[in-house]
């Protein structure tokens, strides 16, 4: 027998079970169900069709605009790094054959220096015919052998590293502070080292008393060179230069990307510096007094300075700038103020100058420490609150992003490819986000 419709006051006999509702149906209300379960789909199609306009839209060359830049340099820098070896070599060819010409040059001009003292003196014995007689012929057998030298080059082919370039996909979401909750690796400061780090695409270069030492992405230690310079203020990596920027009080020196060689560079010496850091013209320069200036120093030989920002440009006469950091056109300036008692981040245009924001930190301001900004990414920050032990993530418009806290007092922050490197008390603190437990760096 057939059921009644299970719409409330329809009197038609039900000619079907409902599978989305259960409900035993009539043809007209079956119907109308189908109906209102079709046309739930229409916003399906229209947040399709705007995913797909959206998609059409999409700048696929805008977001891979920097990493574009950063392979284009990457492949200038090691073009260079060719270019430099193969002039090596070339000039270590010919400093083989002229050597061996400029040898046989001495012997001849020597005979000839001897010939004509004999002649001029008129008086020659048989003993001194045979001499040149048998130093001539000498001469002769050497410059045969001269002649019918060959050189061979013996190379290899230049074998790529696949690991020397690894694309990764970045979150621009919140940055997750549970990379800081395990130690990856630690490598420990000995007595007398100072805090500064930095690091280029394949070294993280740290100081361990008394020796610069380098560091790979496999966290083990590359080379180590003696650092005989005193007191190390600051350091930053040039790309365009291929070097190290080492700081001290009253010099800079450039020092290479493999710690082969180190020179001064003559800049200034009359200033004392306190902090640095490069974009890929300029090299900036901050001078450690009440009322800072900075410099604006060309990178490409001769290293001349551009433009000196002085107060109250660069600061005010009752500030100290104690450190500076370029990142995307901006140089974060980390200042304290003795007038105030308050410490304060500045982002900067690095070409007019300009205040774009200022950030004040919730700081001792009698710690003697200086702040040390860093990059995170590519337009925001991270700042070392040396006070209570945290990290201050900034937004790129200079907004308190999120607070972390850390186990120790954090002096120095460096991202060094997926690593995180940060300076403490006792050692420098490496953090990944695939880190799983701590273990100590073998330290030769």
């Amino acid at each position: 027998m057939s059921r009644p419709c299970e719409v409330q006051k329809c009197e038609r006999l039900s000619r079907a079970l409902c599978d989305c509702c259960g409900k035993h149906l009539c043809l007209q209300h079956l119907h109308e169900h189908n109906e209102l379960l079709i046309a739930q789909l229409n916003p399906f199609i229209d947040v399709l069709n705007s995913l797909g306009e959206q998609l059409r839209m999409f700048n696929f060359h805008e977001k891979v605009r920097d990493c574009y830049w950063r392979l284009e340099q990457w492949r200038v820098e090691c073009h260079q790094t060719i270019d430099r070896f193969f002039e090596q070599k070339q000039q270590e060819l010919g400093r083989t054959v002229m050597t061996k010409i400029e040898k046989q040059r001495e012997k001849i001009t020597d005979m000839q220096t001897k010939l004509s003292k004999l002649i001029r003196d008129q008086d020659v014995t048989q003993r001194d015919l045979n001499f040149l007689s048998s130093a001539v012929n000498r001469l002769q057998k050497d410059m045969n052998r001269i002649e019918q030298v060959e050189f061979s080059i013996q190379s290899v082919p230049l074998l790529i590293d696949e690991t020397l370039i690894q694309i990764q996909e970045t979150n621009p979401e919140l940055f997750d502070p549970s990379i800081f909750s395990t130690i990856a690796a630690t490598v420990s400061y000995p007595k007398g080292s100072w805090y500064s780090l930095t690091s280029n695409d394949r070294f993280l270069l740290i100081h361990q008393a008394p020796n610069l030492c380098l560091l790979d992405v496999t966290l083990s230690k590359v080379k180590e060179s003696l650092w005989p310079h005193g007191k190390l203020y600051d350091m930053c990596w040039s790309s365009s230069l291929d070097r190290f920027m080492v700081l001290t009080n009253d010099s800079i020196y450039l020092v290479d990307h493999n710690l082969s060689s180190m020179s001064l560079a003559q800049i200034l010496p009359e200033y004392k510096w306190f902090s640095c850091t490069c974009s890929n013209e300029f090299l900036y320069l901050t001078v450690e007094k009440w009322g800072s200036s900075i410099m604006q120093i060309q990178l490409l030989p001769p290293m001349t300075v551009v433009k000196e920002w002085k107060p109250p440009e660069s600061c005010t006469a009752d500030d100290f700038i104690e450190s500076i950091a370029y990142g995307d056109g901006s140089l974060a300036l980390a200042i304290r103020n003795r007038a105030h008692k308050s410490i304060r981040v500045d982002l900067c245009s690095a070409k007019t100058f300009d205040r774009l924001w200022s950030f004040v930190l919730q700081t001792d301001y009698e710690r003697t420490n200086a702040i040390r900004c860093c990059l995170l990414g590519s337009d925001e920050w991270m700042i070392p609150n040396l006070h209570d032990n945290h990290l201050l993530h900034l937004s790129a418009d200079g907004k308190l992003v999120q607070r972390i806290a850390y186990q120790s007092t954090p002096y120095r922050i460096n991202p060094f490819g997926s690593i995180i490197a940060i300076a403490t008390a006792a050692s420098i603190n490496l953090h990944t986000e695939d880190s799983n437990r701590a273990q100590e760096v073998p330290q030769d």
